[in-house]
């Protein structure tokens, strides 16, 4: 090898052990059952690794190392959905498509778990976090942790995080037969939503969500991995 040429592989194999370092790996598993949705359109890019849905060869994805977040995107035909996970080192992973949703994706272990929301408040009014179908009121200065909560149907699908005014939880839009009327019901309780962040939940991970106020931006930061104790804990607000 070339003095240029291995100088270059050098530098791009320490760059990727830096960066990466360990990997999981992740496949795609075909429904057997002709009612649920196809993903053989659906593209997927985990960590720069992309593959179509109609691949159910085993990927390999480099995973980012200590807290530092993973990326995905998944493209549908009529849109994209960008979020953060957590991969763990040496796990493996299924996709499957399901009846309520387009894709779902957990432990092939099955010791997947879902996680919780923390939110610190530091703005001068009380805010609104929700977590998927979960959500609570976080007054100012105070602190708040809710548990993500999904459809059973589709458990383990990405989360969506928000922030957004008090007056949007009072937007109860279900109760709408006309189809027309729902959507102008949402969009007009959007505009309480300040920011919102995908997180997919698969190892019981505790997620902060940072705000800054000023340019309405947020950030998710790992804190840890729920206990059971933990978890009993804040189950106990629900019942």
């Amino acid at each position: 090898m070339k003095p240029r040429i291995l100088i270059i592989f050098t530098f791009l194999l320490f760059s990727f052990v830096k960066t990466y370092g360990q990997t999981a790996t992740v496949k795609v598993i075909k429904s057997p059952y002709p009612n649920v949705a196809n993903m053989d359109s659906v593209h997927f890019t985990f960590n720069g690794v992309s593959f179509w849905g109609c691949d159910t060869t085993l990927k390999t994805i480099p995973i980012n190392k200590g807290k530092v977040l993973d990326t995905c995107v998944v493209i549908f035909k009529e849109y994209a959905i960008h979020f953060l996970t957590k991969f763990k080192p040496n796990e493996e992973y299924f996709i499957d498509s399901h009846c309520c949703c387009k894709f779902a994706m957990q432990p092939k272990s099955g010791k997947g778990r879902k996680g919780s929301v923390l939110f610190k408040n530091k703005t001068n009014r009380e805010l609104a976090l929700i977590a998927g179908d979960n959500s609570d009121t976080v007054k100012i200065a105070q602190r708040q942790q809710i548990l993500s909560f999904e459809s059973p149907m589709c458990y383990f699908k990405p989360c969506n995080i928000q922030l957004a005014e008090p007056s949007f939880l009072s937007y109860g839009c279900s109760h709408h037969k006309d189809e027309a009327e729902y959507d102008r019901c949402w969009e007009e309780g959007n505009k309480f939503i300040l920011t919102d962040v995908w997180f997919h939940f698969m190892h019981g991970e505790k997620i902060e969500v940072i705000y800054d106020d000023k340019s309405k931006t947020s950030k998710l930061k790992l804190k840890g991995y729920l206990t059971t104790k933990e978890r009993d804990k804040l189950m106990k607000k629900y019942r």
